[in-house]
């Protein structure tokens, strides 16, 4: 199952031309930091965007440009469900 929350995470992150943080992530996707930080944890897990750790700011994120390899599947509901929910 996925929530509109994480589409709008995921939506964000594809449109991103540099790196973000978690923080970044929640103000622009209009969610909470904690559903930010689960959403990145998740698409991390998936390989659908890198993560790096850099001090002080934490954790940087930025959409995988090999994506689709990670999980082609997740990607392609991620997508029509940004179209269902007229997020695209």
């Amino acid at each position: 199952m996925i929530s509109e929350q994480q589409v709008r995470c995921f939506l964000v992150l594809k449109q991103a031309k540099s790196w973000i943080t978690n923080a970044e992530l929640a103000e622009r996707a209009k969610v909470s930091g904690r559903c930010a930080r689960f959403c990145s944890k998740f698409f991390v897990d998936q390989e659908i965007i890198e993560r790096v750790y850099v001090y002080p700011k934490g954790y940087l994120l930025k959409f995988h440009k090999d994506a689709s390899i990670g999980n082609s599947n997740l990607l392609c509901k991620l997508e029509r469900l940004a179209g269902v929910l007229g997020l695209a």
